[in-house]
């Protein structure tokens, strides 16, 4: 009984590691032929084993994008060393494999924040169009042509400079006022932001003169925040290329392995 837990204990603890390397979001990360050796590769480490190749993996995500060749980056940080007891080959292609599930998990992440970030961008483009209506109309009721025209023209004229890839939008007088949370991807450390919900605001409770300040505010907010998501979007990109990079790795990578059952 005893020696039946002794083998069940590590087991169990391998197989709690193992839903990486399932389906991610009902989306395939990699090819069936890249997901087969993977399964039969993860499937034999022990746990001492699993627990070095995620620390390798981590080490991996904290580099800069090692560009077309990830496997010479994934080989230097392995070292002399290696891992104990793999061959070098799979010890690679486990880092790798690891590497680009924690990818498309943050790449996830990121997706999640764009959308809701988005969506708080419809919601201004929205909240803006509502106030130069009101404003226009208020023009044509005092009987001044093209009043209402002109409003919007000089609104739409007001130019705020929009925050740049390299910027910290978090140094914008608006970033208080709109709740924005500067936060990092789990696993690659990827830089996004989240914003409260936008609160509503009564316009027609305010005097002419107050819509056409809230209009020149909520222009110069729906600028910063498309520079957010320019931003966003670009980091994403960029993301979205070095797990293809990645993935097209694993492709080409047989998986030679001392072990008689893992060979092809």
């Amino acid at each position: 009984m005893k020696k039946a837990l002794v083998v069940l204990v590590p087991m169990f603890l391998i197989t709690a590691c193992l839903p990486v390397l399932g389906q991610s979001g009902g989306t395939e990360l990699y090819s069936p032929q890249v997901q087969e050796r993977e399964r039969r590769l993860f499937q034999w480490f022990a746990q001492d084993q699993l627990q070095a190749l995620g620390q390798h993996a981590a080490q991996l995500e904290g580099m800069p994008d090692p560009g077309a060749d990830p496997l010479a980056a994934a080989e230097g940080i392995l070292g002399a060393t290696g891992v104990r007891g793999l061959a070098r080959a799979d010890a690679a292609f486990a880092v790798l494999a690891l590497s680009g599930r924690h990818l498309d998990e943050d790449l996830r992440e990121m997706a999640g924040a764009i959308q809701l970030m988005s969506e708080s961008q419809l919601a201004l483009q929205s909240a803006l169009s509502r106030l130069q209506a009101a404003l226009g109309e208020a023009g044509a009721r005092k009987g001044a042509a093209g009043t209402g025209k002109g409003m919007q023209d000089s609104l739409a004229g007001t130019v705020v400079a929009a925050p740049q890839a390299e910027l910290d939008p978090a140094q914008s007088e608006f970033s208080a006022a709109m709740g924005l949370q500067s936060l990092q991807t789990g696993h690659y450390r990827f830089a996004y932001w989240r914003m409260a919900p936008l609160a509503p605001v009564a316009f027609d409770l305010l005097t002419r003169e107050q819509q056409r300040a809230e209009a020149e505010k909520l222009t110069a907010k729906l600028d910063w925040l498309n520079g957010m998501l320019t931003a966003m979007k670009g980091r994403q990109a960029a993301g979205a290329q070095r797990l293809q990079t990645l993935a097209l790795a694993l492709e080409r990578m047989p998986l030679r392995s001392r072990e008689p059952r893992l060979r092809e």
